[in-house]
């Protein structure tokens, strides 16, 4: 998915920005627009549901037909409005919603003497990699979403390979090193700085290594797993050898509903 292409497309259509605007109007009615990464969630009784960092929705009639084609867990970004007066239902209804499918890629355990060919061969420079503002929302089900940014044409796709290193401990404050690398499947790159969003999915390593927590919002309790990772990717080559970058100075907290695990 290309960010700046989705962008476009929003601030051509409903005048979006980056997080979101409120217009409060006479007698306590308001409408909120929103950008957010989601996950889409198709349940029986309800319908479709799209988990965002704002919470729960349902889409309207329309923008449901244009989400009808995507599985359950399929992540997305996606802009859209939100009506005070236009609410129906168990969930606030997401009206004019316009949505890119992100790329999407689960943890996987790297054996080093299994898989070293396959991790050498996602050699390709990241420029950077960044975390999503909104992308720790514990409503994305142990996902969590990325920026990235390389040199390409405009036409060219990377493929990535996100794992960790089963050989490799958490240190002593318990974060784990997972890394990101791409690859390129033709043989050179282009000038261009092109951005893409990828979702992650940790889950497993979760299951496996979270913590549980708890957190009260006024009377209501929360339980929550939660990873702590170091997200490193790799920036480039030196004598032959892969060169990583960590995404962030400081571990990365990816929260889980326990529920969702």
């Amino acid at each position: 998915m290309k960010i700046k292409k989705l962008l476009a497309a929003i601030t051509t259509s409903i005048a979006f920005i980056l997080g979101f605007t409120a217009c409060i109007e006479g007698g306590g009615k308001y409408n909120y627009s929103y950008l957010s990464p989601a996950v889409v969630e198709h349940n029986l009784q309800a319908g479709t549901i799209l988990r965002t960092a704002y919470g729960n929705f349902v889409p309207d009639n329309v923008s449901d037909l244009s989400l009808a084609g995507l599985s359950s867990g399929s992540c997305i970004y996606m802009g859209f409005e939100y009506d005070s007066e236009y609410q129906t239902g168990q969930y606030p209804v997401a009206s004019n919603i316009k949505h890119e499918v992100t790329g999407y890629n689960s943890l996987v355990v790297n054996i080093p003497e299994q898989t070293q060919e396959i991790i050498d061969s996602y050699n390709y420079p990241l420029l950077s990699v960044d975390l999503f503002n909104e992308s720790l929302s514990p409503n994305y089900q142990g996902r969590f979403f990325v920026v990235t940014k390389a040199k390409l044409d405009k036409n060219q796709e990377l493929g990535y390979y996100f794992y960790y290193n089963s050989d490799e401990q958490p240190d002593a404050t318990g974060t784990r090193n997972v890394y990101l690398q791409a690859q390129l499947p033709v043989t050179s790159g282009g000038t261009q700085e092109i951005t893409d969003m990828l979702a992650l999915d940790v889950r497993d390593l979760t299951r496996s290594s979270g913590r549980d927590t708890t957190i009260l919002d006024g009377s209501i309790s929360y339980s929550l797993v939660y990873l702590k990772v170091n997200l490193k990717y790799c920036s480039g080559l030196e004598d032959g050898n892969l060169v990583y970058k960590s995404a962030s100075t400081q571990p990365i907290y990816i929260y889980t509903y326990r529920d969702d695990l």
